[in-house]
């Protein structure tokens, strides 16, 4: 990675005040203490959105039996696949509706969440290049183009997909943390957490921001 890259993305990155890094830290403590008493229902939980999920397979696929040809239906299956895990299920429906619709936006949309869910990156870097040129101004292109960057190594041409996508959507706190998780990745480790306690700025309640920005306090 480019000593470049990583300093213009420091330059970007307000530094913050260790008074209120200190003070999101004990906000975020407090927060998660009371997550804990949730931890025996989770069981629970897991079996109502199965069940939840099995019945929208059954209603999407009846839908799409009876109308073949309706794209929306379609997409609203493989989403359903999707959310219980069954990625090539998934893509087939995406790839049904393509094949009707070549330019059909939430079956490219999806489509990539899928395949980068399933690791295929290059597959993936294509969906998401091909959701960028449909619509410029959806950051969700842009953010997940520098996700499947960061998992490819590319660390430069991550960073710089996950700023457009900042200039799309300013203070997104999940956008900014996958910017300091990225930073971290490549070796910057202060400006990581500098961006760590931006996102918790944003969202005080953000788990995985809060678990970095610990984690690389230690």
């Amino acid at each position: 990675m480019t000593t470049e890259t990583v300093t213009q993305v420091q330059k970007k990155v307000r530094t913050i005040p260790l008074w209120l890094a200190a003070l999101i830290i004990v906000s975020s403590i407090a927060a998660y203490a009371t997550a804990g008493l949730q931890v025996g229902r989770v069981y629970f939980w897991h079996e109502m959105d199965m069940r939840r999920i099995n019945r929208e397979l059954a209603y999407y696929q009846q839908l799409v039996d009876s109308e073949p040809s309706e794209p929306a239906h379609r997409v609203n299956l493989g989403y359903a696949y999707h959310r219980k895990g069954m990625y090539p299920q998934a893509l087939a429906q995406y790839d049904a509706v393509l094949e009707l619709e070549p330019d059909y936006y939430d079956a490219h949309l999806n489509r990539g969440f899928t395949l980068t869910r399933m690791e295929y990156y290059d597959d993936a870097l294509e969906a998401w290049e091909t959701v960028v040129r449909m619509n410029p101004q959806d950051y969700r292109g842009q953010f997940n183009l520098g996700i499947v960057y960061r998992e490819l190594e590319m660390y430069d041409t991550a960073l710089e997909h996950l700023q457009n996508a900042l200039l799309i959507r300013p203070g997104a706190s999940d956008i900014l943390y996958h910017v300091g998780l990225t930073l971290e990745k490549a070796g910057a480790y202060d400006t990581a957490l500098e961006t760590y306690l931006e996102a918790l700025t944003f969202d005080r309640s953000h788990k995985d921001a809060f678990e970095a920005a610990r984690r690389l306090r230690k």
